[in-house]
């Protein structure tokens, strides 16, 4: 009984001495900046991240965009490409822009910052709200 016991014990202690604590270790995704954004995989690309209103109202104005993926990332993971429902998907010249439903809505700049403008009828009336997409 009693090397039952002492058995038991030495079980209990090297339990205890092996426990799970906070030893996991911590994964960060890829950052981007200094020139260089992260995309599907986390795989970094060179890129102008310092480009001025101004420029980016030109860019907008002179060439229809059109979206080619979409990822999804958190700080454990970064996707592949996944299609992701309700993203933009052609922002035209005009100051329109598509979503994959077919929807269209208006959208203006605002600093780095795309402003999209979605106009809702209820009953009689009519609201308004924003979406706000910051571009790098």
């Amino acid at each position: 009984m009693k090397k039952i016991s002492l058995y038991l014990l030495m079980i209990l202690a090297t339990g205890m001495f092996t426990s799970c604590g906070d030893d996991e270790p911590e994964i960060t995704r890829v950052q981007d900046g200094n020139g260089k954004v992260f995309l599907e995989t986390g795989t970094l690309v060179e890129a102008n991240l310092s480009f001025s209103e101004a420029e980016l109202k030109q860019a907008l104005n002179t060439y229809k965009w059109e979206r080619e993926y979409s990822f999804y990332y958190d700080n454990q993971t970064i996707s592949n490409r996944y299609e992701i429902k309700g993203l933009p998907t052609i922002m035209h010249p005009d100051g329109t822009i598509e979503f994959d439903d077919e929807s269209t809505a208006k959208y203006t700049v605002l600093d780095k910052h795309i402003l999209i403008t979605n106009e809702v009828q209820v009953g009689v009336n009519n609201y308004s709200y924003y979406d706000k997409l910051r571009l790098i």
